[in-house]
């Protein structure tokens, strides 16, 4: 039998289409997927944004809500919660109250969550630093692992832990906004502050500053490494002079003393749970840290989200380069000084007031004087 060679054309013509069609489908789908590399160089592969997601900590649950995915928030803990109340606007239904040194709750929580919808396969759990044994010191063991045992079978747990460098909290960042599908493009203006700080000090002189936290039961800490705030002092052009104390944080308020006593005029910046949880003041620090005496030391409170792994700390970043390098860098934040550099500024105010009072009294004897 003959062959029909339009036919056999035909056919190949069509498979070519079928094949090119499938071929382009796929490349599609792979164009929709990404993959995620959290603080501990976990990979996680999405094919899609989660469509639910359960978050640990302020900062990341700050950095949705900013995104403006808070609707894709299915739970968060109490510090979470934080995020919400500091933005003004409604709390999720789900807020798990949980403890220091338990995570049993937690666990609990969210295996129950994946019996209400909770897609353990597609949607995110984003654990992060505010408990120590989330992860092991690998950043795979504890919760984490507990959650991705086979057996519990949660496959996307992406975990934030010390994070120690302005980048990394760009990617930090980054990283939340694709898991949630956000285009608010967030990155953008933290790169571009970045950018345009780290340009405008590159030819100044650095200035010595130092970070300083307070803790209840630990007293004074001088924050040598390991801190975002650290960070932010030296890509705003900043000498650390709390690096030669030693590693992590160091409390020893002696040595915050030295320190500042051989850098008298390095900038102060306290972390802010000094101010709002445990209600202290400028004027306490330098009563209570220094004496008494502030010298030529400006104080900067720095504030919870620039010491932090979301989108505020590029505000952080700008506001501490213009206090170091006010001709190089635009700002509006001022250091305060609690007797006004080194000199009362409200002495001044007063002497000047004396002054002009005594000048008017004098002024009435004379006027009487000159009646008589």
């Amino acid at each position: 039998m003959a062959v029909n060679t339009k036919i056999i054309t035909a056919v190949l013509l069509a498979s070519a289409v079928i094949l090119g069609c499938v071929t382009v489908s796929d490349s599609s789908d792979a164009d929709t997927g990404f993959t995620v590399t959290d603080s501990t160089g976990k990979d996680f592969l999405y094919s899609a944004p989660s469509e639910h997601i359960i978050v640990t900590g302020y900062a990341v649950t700050l950095t949705l809500i900013d995104a403006g995915m808070a609707g894709k928030i299915y739970a968060v803990d109490q510090y979470g919660a934080d995020a919400f109340k500091d933005r003004g606007i409604e709390l999720p239904s789900r807020v798990w109250t949980t403890t220091y040194g338990d995570t049993s709750a937690l666990k609990s929580n969210i295996v129950h969550a994946a019996e209400e919808g909770f897609d353990k396969l597609t949607d995110t759990i984003i654990l992060t630093t505010y408990k120590t044994d989330f992860v092991g010191s690998d950043g795979n063991g504890g919760l984490r692992s507990e959650l991705m045992d086979a057996e519990v079978g949660f496959k996307l747990v992406p975990f934030y832990g010390s994070i120690v460098d302005y980048n990394a909290i760009v990617s930090c960042v980054d990283d939340i906004e694709r898991i949630s599908g956000s285009t608010a493009g967030l990155t953008e203006h933290m790169v571009s502050v970045y950018d345009s700080v780290t340009a405008a000090v590159s030819s100044e002189d650095k200035k010595d500053a130092i970070f300083i936290r307070y803790s209840s039961s630990s007293g004074w800490g001088i924050g040598v490494s390991g801190s975002i705030a650290v960070a932010l002092i030296e890509a705003a052009g900043g000498r650390n002079i709390g690096s030669s104390a030693g590693t992590n944080t160091v409390y020893n308020q002696a040595k915050i003393v030295e320190l500042l006593s051989n850098h008298p005029d390095a900038l102060i910046l306290l972390d802010s749970p000094y101010f709002d949880t445990y209600g202290g003041t400028f004027e306490n620090f330098v009563s209570d840290v220094m004496g008494g005496e502030q010298g030529s030391h400006g104080l900067v409170k720095v504030q919870k989200t620039w010491n932090n792994y979301d989108p505020g700390a590029a505000d952080g970043l700008l506001a501490i380069a213009h206090v170091m390098h006010p001709g190089a860098v635009d700002g509006t934040l001022e250091a305060y000084y609690v007797d006004g550099n080194g000199d009362s500024d409200n002495a001044l105010l007063y002497i000047g007031i004396c002054a002009a009072a005594l000048a008017v009294i004098v002024g009435i004897v004379l006027f009487i004087r000159s009646r008589n």
